[in-house]
Protein backbone atom coordinates (compact mmCIF):
# COMPACT_ATOMS: atom_id res chain seq x y z
CA UNK A 1 0.00 0.00 0.00
CA UNK A 2 1.31 3.42 -0.99
CA UNK A 3 2.41 5.83 1.73
CA UNK A 4 1.36 9.48 1.33
CA UNK A 5 2.96 12.50 2.97
CA UNK A 6 1.41 15.72 4.20
CA UNK A 7 2.84 19.13 3.38
CA UNK A 8 3.96 19.56 7.00
CA UNK A 9 5.97 16.33 6.75
CA UNK A 10 7.63 17.48 3.53
CA UNK A 11 8.55 20.82 5.04
CA UNK A 12 10.29 19.12 7.94
CA UNK A 13 11.93 16.35 5.92
CA UNK A 14 13.29 18.54 3.12
CA UNK A 15 13.68 21.70 5.23
CA UNK A 16 11.81 23.76 2.68
CA UNK A 17 9.06 26.31 3.09
CA UNK A 18 5.55 25.87 1.74
CA UNK A 19 6.16 28.65 -0.79
CA UNK A 20 9.33 26.94 -2.08
CA UNK A 21 7.57 23.62 -2.48
CA UNK A 22 4.69 25.16 -4.43
CA UNK A 23 7.04 27.34 -6.52
CA UNK A 24 9.06 24.25 -7.45
CA UNK A 25 5.85 22.42 -8.36
CA UNK A 26 4.90 25.31 -10.64
CA UNK A 27 8.39 25.17 -12.21
CA UNK A 28 8.18 21.34 -12.59
CA UNK A 29 11.04 20.86 -10.13
CA UNK A 30 9.03 18.96 -7.51
CA UNK A 31 6.32 16.27 -7.74
CA UNK A 32 2.72 17.38 -7.77
CA UNK A 33 0.48 16.22 -4.97
CA UNK A 34 -2.46 13.87 -5.37
CA UNK A 35 -5.76 15.55 -4.53
CA UNK A 36 -8.07 13.43 -2.43
CA UNK A 37 -10.62 16.21 -1.99
CA UNK A 38 -10.90 19.96 -2.33
CA UNK A 39 -8.91 20.47 0.87
CA UNK A 40 -6.74 17.37 1.08
CA UNK A 41 -3.57 16.89 -0.97
CA UNK A 42 -0.82 14.37 -0.31
CA UNK A 43 2.43 13.35 -1.96
CA UNK A 44 2.97 9.67 -2.78
CA UNK A 45 6.20 8.23 -1.43
CA UNK A 46 6.95 6.59 -4.77
CA UNK A 47 6.99 9.98 -6.53
CA UNK A 48 9.16 11.53 -3.83
CA UNK A 49 11.58 8.61 -4.09
CA UNK A 50 11.84 9.14 -7.86
CA UNK A 51 12.42 12.87 -7.33
CA UNK A 52 15.15 12.19 -4.76
CA UNK A 53 16.90 9.69 -7.03
CA UNK A 54 16.75 12.08 -9.98
CA UNK A 55 18.24 14.89 -7.90
CA UNK A 56 20.86 12.63 -6.36
CA UNK A 57 22.08 11.61 -9.82
CA UNK A 58 22.19 15.28 -10.88
CA UNK A 59 24.40 16.09 -7.90
CA UNK A 60 26.74 13.19 -8.68
CA UNK A 61 26.94 14.04 -12.39
CA UNK A 62 27.00 17.62 -11.82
Amino acid sequence: MERYYRLSELKMHYRMSKSTIYRWIKEDKFPRPVRFSERISRWPKSELDKWEEKNRSRQLNG
